[in-house]
């Protein structure tokens, strides 16, 4: 499977990671081109994603895992 990812706003003020999950089966690390200054964790459809664990979300980086997931979940903050 496959990650599509983007960090489509990257202000000072806001920042937004959108990340497409195709029947991921493994391991995938996304990181941002722009780090943020504190995460606030606003997962959306998280639950749409049977299967796939967010196994580590740090200030530059978020590792998932995932057993055939398909969806997609966003990253908010600042």
């Amino acid at each position: 499977g496959t990650i599509l990812c983007s960090e489509l706003f990257r202000g000072t003020a806001f920042k937004k990671v959108i990340i497409v999950v195709n029947a991921l089966t493994g391991t995938a690390t996304y990181t941002f081109p722009t780090a943020f200054t504190s995460v606030n964790a606003a997962l959306t459809d998280m639950t749409a994603i049977s299967g796939l664990t967010i196994t580590s979300l740090s200030l530059s980086a978020v590792t998932l895992t995932g057993t055939s997931s398909t969806g997609y979940l966003t990253i908010e903050g600042v």
